[in-house]
């Protein structure tokens, strides 16, 4: 399916997504071992982003295909990310309640993402267990609060 959807520049250095934080940042991302390319896919919908250099070498140019778009959360999660100084993962927090998941940067009031949340009921634990920690994990997209 590669080859399929449309193209436009990418907003970002898909190298970013090589850096530790990066993929924690965007985790669906894979880099094959055979060239420059990422990938981005979504196995549930069908959905992709392939990266490659422009022709003149200056930059990347992404094609997506699907219903979601893959490379554009990935970008708009990288440059919120950038824009509150690239912190290390300990900077983001993941709340978990049996209503909802999201996860946070910054602060709980900061930027946030609400995250998909499996349709099973979970135990609650104590209130000492329900205190946030930072989260280990990865981020689809967060965006400013307004």
């Amino acid at each position: 399916m590669i080859g399929i959807g449309y193209e436009r520049e990418s907003r970002i250095d898909p190298d970013l997504l090589g850096d530790s934080t990066g993929r924690f940042v965007a985790p669906s991302a894979e880099k094959p071992g055979f060239d420059e390319q990422i990938i981005l896919l979504d196995v549930a919908t069908g959905s992709q982003a392939t990266t490659r250099r422009t022709p003149e070498g200056d930059g990347w140019l992404v094609r997506q295909h699907g219903p979601l778009e893959l490379w554009r959360a990935a970008e708009d999660t990288i440059l919120t990310w950038q824009g509150a100084g690239s912190p290390h993962q300990s900077g983001f927090g993941l709340p978990v309640t049996p209503e909802r998941q999201s996860v946070w940067l910054g602060d709980p009031d900061g930027a946030s993402r609400d995250l998909p949340a499996q349709q099973r009921k979970v135990p609650v634990r104590s209130s000492a267990s329900s205190q946030r920690r930072p989260w280990h994990g990865g981020v689809a997209r967060i965006t400013e609060k307004g």
